[in-house]
């Protein structure tokens, strides 16, 4: 800082008190609290309408399926011979590939030649928990979910969200 001379023989130095520099910082702590939490939230609800869109094509593909055969659904991973095989389960490592193929076939006949395929894309796969609730979220490019098929009402494809909650997606009119 520079002391300049006035008059009497005092000097008086330029620039910022102790105080104004602490006002300002506690001003710029204040800010960053609040708006931190705001720009996670903003980031984490882009990823689920990314795994919701992902999970969208699920959906169409069951109600297609649905549609075409009047049956609930399951969701497989593998085919072997003329038969659905490995429903998706919890995944607890990624797959290397960035397009994974599932296999939408009936819950109660996994015939292969009533299947419809759909991919996911971007690095997005499938996890399902072990109860049809959402005892995991969906995180990183993961999307948790699980079918609910209701005898007289609409059949649902549930995503776990990421940070808690969940949305719904039917693929049948109850």
């Amino acid at each position: 800082m520079e002391n300049i001379k006035q008059r009497n023989n005092k000097y008086v130095t330029k620039g910022f008190s102790l105080v104004e520099l602490m006002v300002v910082l506690a001003i710029i702590g204040v800010l960053a609290s609040i708006s931190i939490p705001i720009i996670l939230n903003v980031q984490r609800d882009s990823r689920d309408s990314q795994r919701l869109k992902q999970l969208d094509s699920i959906r169409i593909a069951a109600s297609k399926y649905y549609t075409e055969y009047n049956e609930d659904i399951n969701i497989y991973t593998t085919l072997s011979g003329n038969t659905c095989t490995t429903p998706v389960g919890n995944v607890s490592t990624p797959p290397t590939s960035s397009t994974i193929t599932y296999y939408i076939c009936g819950a109660n006949n996994p015939s292969a030649s009533r299947m419809v395929p759909v991919q996911l894309t971007s690095g997005f796969y499938l996890s399902r928990p072990s109860n049809s609730a959402c005892t995991t979220e969906s995180t990183g490019k993961s999307i948790v979910f699980y079918i609910d098929s209701q005898t007289n009402g609409p059949g649902r494809i549930v995503m776990c969200n990421e940070g808690g909650g969940t949305r719904v997606l039917e693929y049948k009119q109850g």
